[in-house]
């Protein structure tokens, strides 16, 4: 006789800066056009739970109608190979310099990075509500480009949105 395991569904519960399983949480940050993900914690890792706290994430981004998303990821091969599969890319050069060199080596370790994460970032097309919006849009380019923003223009912004609750 065979058993079969049976798992209940994972349910996920959304706040506004917090997504959170019985497996996992995911605190964050929307402060305008920018959404920052302020830590990631999972406890059954290979079952997909980081990917829809991700997902989960991403659709509060979009819903707030922000353009872009930084993570101060931990200078790690598993954690910057796991923002590299759901589309993040580095931030700037010296981001760029630290994800290449970390996931290209054969050490397994956190590594000691001079600001101390890699900030991964992904950027949002923002919706247009109305034809004439979109109008300007086409015109104008709906997602602007920025800077690379860096860890301490992350923590300065969290401060900010944080000091007016």
């Amino acid at each position: 006789m065979d058993f079969e395991e049976y798992e209940d569904p994972i349910e996920y519960s959304v706040t506004e800066d917090k997504i959170s399983c019985d497996y996992g949480d995911l605190d964050y940050d929307i402060d305008g056009d920018t959404a920052i993900v302020q830590a990631i914690s999972v406890y059954r890792t290979g079952q997909g739970i980081g990917r829809k706290l991700v997902e989960l994430f991403e659709d509060a981004v979009l819903k707030e109608n922000a353009t872009s998303a930084y993570v101060p990821a931990t200078p790690s091969k598993e954690a910057i190979s796991f923002w590299k599969k759901m589309k993040y890319k580095p931030s700037g050069d010296d981001d760029k310099y630290w994800a290449r060199r970390i996931t290209q080596s054969w050490k397994e370790i956190t590594w000691d990075t001079p600001q101390g994460v890699v900030v991964m970032e992904k950027e949002f097309k923002r919706k247009i509500k109305n034809a004439n919006k979109a109008q300007q849009a086409s015109s104008v380019g709906a997602v602007v480009n920025k800077p690379p923003i860096h860890w301490w223009e992350l923590e300065h912004q969290n401060f900010e949105s944080r000091k007016g609750r």
